[in-house]
């Protein structure tokens, strides 16, 4: 489980990472003073439906027994934070490129971090 968790975290970050999803950002950022509502809509439409996404699986992999017993919608919350956080950082908010490498190294510590936390023992 633990690549599949990094390769999905990679993948997130990579996505994170891209100029359409910087621009967005760089775009919402923007407008928020003419617009308040404006972040709210976006991250319903993005992070959001990641999270719920995510969460799915999550709750999924608890009934299996492969995910320590925790409410699903937190977990993933929790695994989106580990991974965007260090992001947002070393990427200036969106500023700085990022390299494949440094994506890898978030994705494999918010792996292990989030393993600590809800991985079964055995």
């Amino acid at each position: 489980m633990r690549a599949d968790l990094e390769d999905v975290g990679h993948r997130l970050l990579t996505v994170r990472c891209g100029q359409r999803e910087r621009a967005l950002r760089a775009l919402t950022y923007a407008q928020l003073a003419t617009f308040p509502d404006l972040a709210e809509v976006v991250q319903g439409r993005t992070a959001e439906r990641l999270g719920e996404a995510l969460a799915d699986r999550f709750a999924r992999l608890v009934l299996a027994g492969r995910l320590g017993a925790a409410d699903p919608a937190v977990a993933a919350e929790q695994f989106l934070a580990l991974l965007t956080g260090p992001m947002e950082a070393r990427s200036r908010l969106g500023t700085k490129a990022v390299t494949a490498a440094e994506t890898g190294e978030i994705a494999r510590a918010a792996v292990d971090i989030f393993l600590r936390a809800y991985g079964t023992v055995g």
